[in-house]
This record gives C-alpha cells, structure tokens and sequence, in this order.
C-alpha cells in the first residue's frame, strides 16, 4: 500500500507482519511494525482520506481486507456484532496514540537535558 492511496478498507494482519513506513529526504524511515492479530489502515478509512505512509511486508503475510463499505453494512446490519469490534478498534487506536505521546515526551524531555 502506497502512501497517498485511497483509504477504502481496513486490514488485519493474519500471518506474518507489516511495516508502515514513510521516505523522509530519501530515507525509509520504519513508523511501526504491526504483527498478526493487529490491524492497519483504520485511520484513512474512518477519517475517509488517502493513506498516511505506506506499508510493507518482508515476509509471507496474509491480510484480511475489510472494505469502509462491508464494514458500514456490518454495523448496520448486526450492531450487536459490530460494537464489540469498533470498541476494539478504538482501545487500540486510543494506545497507539498514548504510545506517541509518550516517545514525543520523551524526546521533548531529552532536549532540555541537553540544553
């Protein structure tokens, strides 16, 4: 998946695992590592916007594709199957960016002792 692309689908990692990257001046710069049992791509699909960085695999790696349009028909049709999911979804968003925040501390930290 190419940075830029649409954000029309969610995927999850079955086997193997992906890399989400992003080329700064040249450089590949790796953002994450999402191994089987995680997910990507959640961000361009519910904020419906192109994809942020692009992603990778090394190795042999089945995904499963979820488009924005099965999901919708998902929470549609079975709320009571989709709530679990998005609350899911969202716990992990919500510690992926506690994760940022935190490394984003850090360097901000790392700084004034420098200084």
């Amino acid at each position: 998946m190419k940075k830029g692309d649409p954000g029309d689908a969610l995927y999850f990692v079955l086997t193997g695992e992906v890399r989400a990257r992003l080329i700064v001046s040249g450089q590949d710069q790796t953002l994450a590592r999402i191994p089987a049992g995680q997910f990507f791509g959640e961000m361009a699909m519910f904020a419906r916007t192109p994809r942020s960085a692009d992603v990778v695999t090394e190795d042999r790696t089945r995904l499963l594709r979820v488009s924005s349009e099965t999901f919708l028909l998902v929470i549609k049709e079975n709320p009571e199957m989709a709530a679990p999911i998005l609350f899911a979804l969202a716990g992990t968003m919500a510690a992926r960016i506690a994760d940022v925040n935190r490394k984003f501390e850090q360097e901000v930290a790392a700084e004034f002792t420098w200084r």
